[in-house]
């Protein structure tokens, strides 16, 4: 059954997508799909893992108010249907949104900007809960023996905190990275033409009925 269910269309898949990669990426669009998405990966990853940590420290090792509702509130995302950050960016700050009616026309916060924004929306709750864990799985001792031998508040946090949480760091950045690479609303929604992979994929499968093509990127 692994064979025949797993193994099998993914050989299919491989054998389709290695006949067409050729072609495919001598095209200029593909060309600038590809570094475009790691570059909006990295990006998305950089900026969700630092706004993630700095709430899983303010909610888990700082004093304070509310923390039980900023830990609510973060984790709304992850319940919400994957296209609400960027439509909401959109009826916020697009092209005809919000601030373009009450401020005048006006560039809306589309292309990589935008994509980035609602990645770092939608995929927040994840660096969150992994960084959360990281935080509560110390109890400080390591810190106030720093501070109690003269380590300074930024030392200390520079040398001890960021060493401790380092592999959380790490961990939720490569999770975040491959949800942002992989991620189809967000680009689709308010890409605004700039190329990333997966809408990519999507518009040579259906509209234009290249079902090699599309192997060839996935």
């Amino acid at each position: 059954l692994l064979a025949v269910f797993v193994a099998w269309p993914l050989a299919a898949l491989l054998a389709t997508g290695a006949a067409h990669a050729r072609a495919l990426f001598a095209a200029a669009r593909t060309l600038a799909a590809l570094p475009g998405s790691l570059a909006l990966a990295a990006v998305s990853a950089v900026l969700t893992v630092t706004l993630g940590g700095v709430l899983a420290y303010a909610v888990t090792r700082a004093d304070i108010p509310g923390k039980g509702f900023v830990s609510a509130v973060v984790r709304l995302p992850m319940v919400a249907p994957p296209f609400v950050a960027a439509l909401a960016l959109l009826l916020l700050a697009g092209d005809h949104g919000l601030l373009a009616r009450a401020l005048g026309p006006r560039r809306g916060v589309q292309g990589f900007a935008g994509i980035a924004i609602a990645q770092v929306v939608t995929f927040v709750p994840y660096a969150f809960l992994v960084m959360a864990d990281v935080f509560r799985g110390w109890d400080g001792t390591l810190e106030e023996a720093a501070e109690n031998l003269g380590a300074s508040r930024p030392d200390t946090f520079r040398r001890v905190t960021l060493a401790l949480a380092w592999p959380g760091l790490t961990s939720s950045a490569l999770l975040v990275f491959v949800l942002a690479l992989s991620d189809f609303a967000n680009p689709f929604l308010i890409g605004a033409g700039f190329p990333v992979l997966a809408p990519e994929i999507y518009a040579r499968a259906i509209a234009a009925g290249d079902t090699g093509g599309a192997a060839a990127l996935g």
